[in-house]
């Protein structure tokens, strides 16, 4: 019986060390098992760590950013006010440069129709100028002058015939025609003679009183020089001397006998300029 209880026990010892090997192993597992646990665990913490920093950091960048979008829309609120008084500014100064515009403009309009006044008065002063002086001329007799031709008459006599020329009347005319011709003959070779001769000369002159001379292109015959007085010819040189209102003038008149006929050629001469010849 014992040696059967010991057969027995055997089989037990294998089962128990096997339990114990058994209980050893998944010990031991466990063990393993809570050390790469543990490691895991430690890991996790510290990503736990590094997420929890970079959470804070996403926080704090999410405050700042609040912030910003806050300052943002309160800039955005001052340009929007800017941009506001700027376009009214604007809007003004617009209002303004039209209303110079338009007072330029209605300035320009005046000084255009001053200048257009002023152009007329300047225009009707002269208008009146002219009339004044058409007045003035009418009466004097301006810039007017005559001259005389003479030809043979069937008397024998020297016929004399006035011109007149110019726009305006002649009067008071008194006309001295002096023979040079014949101062010549009497002086003969005698300088001093004819020089004396020359100085008396309206004395020794022809006077014939016109009075007044209207504008005409008709000539009209004064008189007659006798030709026999002082041997006095058609062919002989002759000096006119004119006196009126406006003044005085010389004419130098000489007869030319081209092809049996008579033409007188002269000069007349104003304050020692000539304003005539033919």
């Amino acid at each position: 019986m014992k040696n059967k209880s010991k057969r027995m026990d055997y089989p037990v010892l294998l089962v128990f060390v096997g339990a114990v090997v058994s209980a050893f192993g998944a010990l031991w597992s466990s063990n393993k098992q809570g050390a790469e646990s543990k490691e895991l665990y430690r890991r996790l913490a510290e990503k736990s760590d590094t997420i929890t920093g970079y959470a804070k950091k996403q926080e704090k960048a999410s405050e700042t950013n609040t912030k910003l979008y806050q300052q943002l829309a309160e800039k955005s609120d001052e340009i929007a006010e800017y941009a506001k008084k700027q376009e009214q500014a604007s809007k003004n100064v617009s209002e303004l440069q039209q209303m110079l515009l338009e007072k330029a403009n209605f300035q320009l309009e005046k000084t255009e129709q001053i200048a257009k006044l002023n152009a007329e008065l300047a225009e009707s002063q002269k208008e009146i100028a002219k009339l004044s002086q058409d007045i003035s001329y009418n009466v004097t007799g301006g810039n007017s002058f005559c001259y005389i031709t003479l030809s043979s008459s069937a008397s024998n006599k020297i016929r004399v015939e006035v011109f007149h020329q110019g726009k305006y009347p002649l009067s008071n005319v008194r006309m001295y025609i002096t023979n040079q011709s014949a101062v010549q003959r009497l002086a003969g070779n005698d300088g001093a003679k004819t020089r004396i001769m020359g100085m008396f000369r309206r004395s020794s002159a022809t006077q014939f009183t016109l009075n007044n001379l209207a504008p005409s292109n008709a000539s009209v015959t004064i008189g007659e020089l006798e030709s026999s007085d002082a041997g006095w010819t058609i062919n002989d040189s002759y000096f006119i001397e004119f006196i009126a209102n406006n003044g005085s003038w010389e004419q130098q008149y000489q007869t030319a006998n081209t092809s049996n006929s008579y033409k007188g050629i002269f000069v007349i001469r104003r304050n020692g300029a000539t304003i005539l010849e033919r």
